[in-house]
């Protein structure tokens, strides 16, 4: 493999935990908190199942629309990453994976981001 795969997938990879650990956050600050796995040493075995989890309870969550959408919205998105991802581990020579797991993730961002405006205006 090229250095540049290589740190290509060091950098996506870093980028989905950043934004699991964003989501994390916001999912203990929910009316009825949901923990989701959290530590130095995370294994998607446990975190898939888990944010499927958070996507199966919010739609049951009594909380505003707008706030269940926009977790609704990041889990999913970052489901979809984590998927992409492992397609892109295996699938090296895939030249568009790595912009799309991007762009993916910058909409789970932006619903994190939403989202945890949105718990502030309810303090």
């Amino acid at each position: 493999m090229s250095d540049q795969y290589d740190d290509d997938v060091q950098k996506v990879g870093a980028a989905l935990i950043a934004t699991y650990e964003i989501l994390v956050r916001v999912c203990l600050r929910l009316p009825i908190p949901v923990t989701l796995p959290n530590g130095p040493l995370l294994d998607s075995a446990e975190l898939i199942p888990a944010v499927t989890r958070v996507v199966d309870l919010i739609e049951e969550m009594p909380a505003p629309t707008d706030l269940k959408l926009s977790v609704f919205t990041a889990s999913l998105n970052w489901l979809a990453a984590g998927k992409l991802f492992s397609r892109y581990l295996d699938h090296p020579e895939d030249p568009t994976a790595k912009p799309e797991i991007e762009l993916i993730l910058c909409g789970a961002a932006e619903a994190l981001a939403n989202a945890a405006a949105l718990l502030h205006t309810e303090d």
